[in-house]
């Protein structure tokens, strides 16, 4: 009996404290639930086109570097001139032979900054971040593009005074 109870309570704690798209963003943002939810909103709005995006590690370890320097350093960018982790990765192909010893097949990053409000939802802030790739064309064009693997991922950070989120899409076949 009491191991039932224990487990009971212990389905109760973990089903209760899960993030859901319309819970609003607390102070301590759940990065790995945003990182998915910002894949899970890319696929839904590209999923009539036949470019749904597979995470996997490759893509996912490049995206967060990228994501994790330009909060380091307050800004967004693709180019790298700084040390971060103990290497210099300057650019993407860096951070594909990086994070992937294979040969270097076709690849693309999206970055963007988004500021994050007192009272948005998941749901929102993930839709606002694809919003803004979707108002430029280059990056419009990226996420159309028939690359099967990506990954988001979302640091925490401020850009020119704002506080907010950095994220990078990292993409490749």
């Amino acid at each position: 009996m009491k191991k039932l109870v224990t487990l009971l309570s212990l389905l109760l704690s973990v089903v209760g404290f899960t993030q859901t798209r319309k819970d609003i963003v607390p102070n301590n943002i759940d990065i790995n639930y945003l990182n998915s939810l910002v894949l899970q909103i890319c696929n839904e709005r590209t999923k009539d086109s036949s470019v749904f995006k597979t995470t996997s590690s490759v893509t996912f370890k490049c995206a967060e570097y990228q994501s994790s320097y330009m909060a380091k350093y307050s800004i967004c960018t693709h180019n790298n001139l700084n040390t971060h982790r103990g290497v210099t990765l300057k650019t993407i192909v860096d951070r594909k032979k990086y994070f992937d010893k294979s040969s270097v097949n076709s690849i693309a990053e999206i970055c963007t900054f988004t500021t994050v409000t007192k009272k948005v939802t998941y749901e929102e802030l993930a839709n606002t971040i694809i919003d803004n790739y979707f108002l430029s064309s280059v990056h419009k064009k990226t996420i159309f593009n028939d690359y099967p693997y990506g990954s988001f991922s979302c640091t925490v950070g401020t850009y020119e005074g704002q506080n907010g989120v950095y994220v990078t899409g990292f993409f490749s076949r």
